[in-house]
């Protein structure tokens, strides 16, 4: 999945021209991969719960 939002900040990046937009799109890639992270870890424990 790592790639999917390198994909998204690529677009992201090359879309603006302007250099203080980077930030903004850097903290918000940021959440989205660690609501992931966490989404995965819930799917995982669900998927174990009867073992």
């Amino acid at each position: 999945m790592h790639a999917t939002w390198q994909v998204v900040y690529q677009k992201i990046s090359r879309d603006r021209e302007d250099k203080h937009m980077e930030s903004p799109g850097y903290i918000i890639l940021s959440r989205q991969t660690a609501l992931q992270r966490e989404l995965s870890i819930v799917a995982n424990n669900i998927a174990n719960v009867n073992t």
